[in-house]
């Protein structure tokens, strides 16, 4: 909750003017809950959070007023209080060790579980997404003197990008199960492949005039 700007969760707004240090005390509170039937807004001098002898955590509105209601209707109520606790539920929070931190055959025999395949995948990507780029190089590399010898950088330089960024994205996807693991990000090098093949062809003609060229160079 932070003091001096409004904190909205779901259909409730808070408003705290102060704050102590320790979070634990707020000052001069305003807040707003919807329903479907009514809206209710509460005021109160002071705000703590306060816990049980059960270790339950609740925070307690102090010297202040609760009206329900809807606007410009009559029937709507007034309640001032001295204190008035809210309950708040904790949420779990699931510890989860970072794939980065494990090995590659555990991550290899975790075949269920979609995040460390996902790291995996990305593993194996990183030398066959180096190997691709440098193979775009080659029909990247040819020019012209009435072209210059620059004027493919900047195709290669979007090229990398928008591939590095298509293999993070397809990593996303994998680790949200969005796409299933074997297609996970391979779709992502196919694409390198056939831009590889396309410019390949466009350069040299065909493809064992490609071979050709590549052996000579070789």
């Amino acid at each position: 909750l932070v003091a001096g700007q409004f904190n909205k969760a779901d259909k409730a707004t808070l408003f705290i003017e102060k704050r102590s240090d320790d979070g634990q005390t707020m000052r001069n509170i305003f807040s707003r809950q919807r329903s479907d039937s009514s809206t209710a807004i509460e005021t109160s001098k002071q705000l703590q959070r306060y816990r049980d002898e059960q270790g339950r955590g609740f925070i307690v509105f102090i010297d202040g007023q609760y009206y329900d209601g809807e606007a410009g209707q009559a029937d709507y109520s007034i309640t001032r209080y001295q204190k008035h606790g809210v309950f708040v539920p904790e949420k779990k929070i699931e510890q989860r060790t970072r794939s980065e931190a494990l090995s590659s055959r555990f991550l290899w025999e975790s075949t269920g579980n979609s995040w460390h395949q996902a790291e995996l995948q990305w593993r194996l990507s990183m030398p066959l997404l180096t190997f691709l780029l440098a193979m775009l190089a080659v029909p990247l590399s040819y020019t012209t003197p009435r072209n210059g010898r620059y004027s493919k950088l900047a195709v290669g330089i979007l090229i990398y990008v928008v591939y590095v960024n298509l293999a993070g994205v397809a990593q996303t996807w994998l680790e949200h199960q969005k796409v299933p693991q074997w297609l996970g990000m391979w779709w992502v090098h196919s694409f390198g492949l056939l831009l590889i093949a396309f410019l390949l062809v466009k350069r040299y003609g065909g493809i064992k005039s490609v071979f050709m060229q590549i052996g000579r160079k070789t």
